[in-house]
């Protein structure tokens, strides 16, 4: 803040001769604390360096009042109390303190300072952070809402914390590039040198699921293999495959069946819409005989009939019956 006493050689006319008037009454009763006095203001307001927006409410508040005493804006060159002035007005011994965006920039007592009632004196407005968040988190340090004023220049530590499901994105807002060294880190900083916003963005964690497949003894799976496997986003269609070692045949699939299209198929499809386990189920081949028949001449073999017939299952007794012809007897099985 920068503060200049300047004589006043602008007063002119009746106002000079106020002015005059109220110094000599004010040198003349220096302990009297209800004589009326006032003081000019005039400055330029700025933030780390630059002007403050037209139309910048300015303030002076006097002792402990609650109500600003007098108020002026800054004009479009960052500048206030020049078009019109600004005049504080109140006892000898009042304290005036000057305020912008709820900062109390100057203080001072009132009446005449040095040789004049005009003070120069520059605002410097300290910078501000408001934080948000979008839904699945919050933002930890400093918290959600409007912190500071902090020091230009000023590194201030910043933590978006997730919920669960949730996984932090970036941070977004009015500052500029590089004042968050990273956007996409959640614990970080930002450099102050203006009043900024920014928001810790979060989205849902993506769904996925696993297959776990496994065997019986007798084959295996070809189709995705013996194992867990994954991950598979939320309707997937993953093929599965099983097959038989020699000597024995698939028995269909076991396990969280409820998605595969036809559970009785070595082949086939799962839908994925959770977590699953299948296993392949495979059974020895049945074990069977064939049964081969002939005769020489003069007869034939009437049951079974001439040829292979079966199949039959170990330790089948079936009936054989040979009838001979006329002129023949029937001699044996070979």
């Amino acid at each position: 803040m920068k503060t200049r006493f300047l004589r006043n050689k602008m007063l002119a006319g009746g106002f000079g001769l106020l002015l005059a008037l109220s110094l000599l009454v004010t040198l003349a009763l220096p302990a009297m604390a209800d004589v009326p006095t006032f003081n000019l203001f005039r400055g330029n307001v700025s933030l780390c360096g630059t002007p403050m927006p037209a139309g910048t409410l300015v303030e002076a508040f006097l002792n402990d009042d609650v109500s600003p005493k007098a108020t002026t804006t800054v004009d479009n060159l960052g500048k206030y109390g020049y078009d019109p002035g600004f005049q504080v007005e109140g006892l000898m011994g009042d304290t005036v303190k000057l305020v912008v965006a709820g900062q109390v920039l100057h203080e001072q007592p009132l009446g005449i300072t040095g040789e004049s009632f005009l003070v120069e004196v520059d605002l410097l407005v300290k910078p501000k952070l408001t934080t948000a968040t979008t839904a699945g988190g919050t933002v930890t340090t400093p918290g959600v809402g409007t912190y500071g004023p902090y020091n230009c220049g000023e590194a201030v530590n910043i933590v978006a914390t997730a919920d669960g499901g949730y996984n932090f994105v970036n941070w977004t807002g009015n500052f500029p590039a590089g004042a968050i060294p990273d956007v996409t880190v959640e614990n970080t900083h930002i450099t102050m040198n203006g009043n900024y916003s920014i928001t810790a963005n979060f989205v849902p964690e993506a769904v996925t699921y696993s297959l776990t497949t496994s065997t019986t003894a007798g084959g295996t799976v070809t189709t995705p293999g013996i194992g867990p496997f994954g991950p598979y986003t939320p309707g997937q269609v993953v093929p599965i495959v099983a097959t038989h070692a020699g000597g024995y045949l698939f028995n269909g699939w076991t396990g969280n069946t409820g998605t595969i299209a036809n559970p009785a198929l070595a082949s086939t499809t799962i839908t994925m819409n959770g977590n699953y386990s299948i296993t392949a189920n495979f059974v020895p081949e049945a074990v069977t005989y064939t049964l081969t028949t002939s005769t020489t001449a003069g007869g034939t073999v009437t049951t079974p009939g001439i040829g292979p017939f079966g199949p039959y299952t170990p330790g089948q007794v079936v009936p054989i019956v040979a009838t001979h012809a006329g002129g023949y007897l029937f001699n044996g099985w070979t």
